[in-house]
């Protein structure tokens, strides 16, 4: 099972929007997929349709049920969830004496079978959540939008990556950088090319801007059916298709 992250430790940038349309995409491709929503807002949640009454992140966390319980299936097409709400902002207090709490998802995750995508969608903020997720998980992509801001993201990412890998031995890895809401602008194409240029064979997308993605959240649907046949439902298939190479060719390595 293939475990990744899309993570930007700036907000805005589209960590779940595209986290969910490509889990969608590869869904729909006959992948199994399985959505861990590690955000106390529950976003990823809400778009999926899942119930975040019932076990959750937060209580696999705490250690009140079994990964493989809290398991929900979505109305997406090979698409299942464990769900996150609000109590999960405060587990990081309630766990903060216990030994190896930033150990304890990726332990609970290692019991669950049957799937061949495993993404987990974190906090844009460093919490004990994020952390979790990145000893979790074995790929991190960093989503960056085309402003200065989401760029200098990029940085931050890969440095908190090197301090989970020395500090806990973690096996996760800066995977590459995801294009998103991307324009046909000046500005996009040279961030566009200079990132290209840092960053040779790791630049995946672009997702052009479209207000299609956000409505398809918002219905609960995945982006690819909402979209219909268009630019973007291509570009979110291409980038679904180019991240499963990218893993499969490192999980061979």
């Amino acid at each position: 099972m293939r475990k990744i992250s899309i993570l930007n430790q700036k907000g805005g940038c589209g960590k779940t929007t595209i986290t969910l349309a490509v889990a969608s995409a590869l869904g729909i491709a006959g992948k199994k997929v399985l959505v861990v929503d590690c955000d106390p807002q529950g976003n990823a949640s809400a778009s999926m349709g899942i119930d975040p009454s019932k076990f959750s992140t937060g209580n696999v966390l705490m250690k009140e049920c079994s990964a493989t319980d809290a398991i929900q299936p979505t109305a997406w097409k090979n698409v299942s969830a464990i769900a996150a709400n609000r109590d999960l902002a405060t587990v990081a207090f309630r766990l903060e004496t216990q030994v190896g709490r930033e150990t304890r998802l990726s332990k609970s995750l290692q019991d669950i079978t049957g799937f061949d995508f495993l993404f987990i969608d974190p906090p844009p903020t460093l919490t004990l959540l994020s952390i979790s997720a990145l000893i979790s998980v074995q790929s991190v992509f960093v989503p960056v939008t085309p402003c200065i801001y989401g760029v200098h993201g990029i940085g931050k990412v890969r440095q908190t990556i090197d301090e989970v890998r020395d500090a806990l031995g973690a096996a996760v890895s800066f995977a590459g950088v995801i294009l998103n809401r991307w324009d046909k602008t000046r500005l996009s194409s040279d961030i566009a090319a200079e990132l290209a240029k840092e960053m040779p064979g790791m630049i995946f997308g672009p997702i052009p801007a479209s207000v299609k993605i956000n409505e398809a959240n918002c219905r609960g649907i995945p982006a690819i059916v909402h979209a219909g046949d268009s630019n973007l439902s291509t570009s979110i298939i291409k980038l679904s298709k180019g991240i499963d190479q990218w893993t499969l060719k490192q999980a061979a390595a």
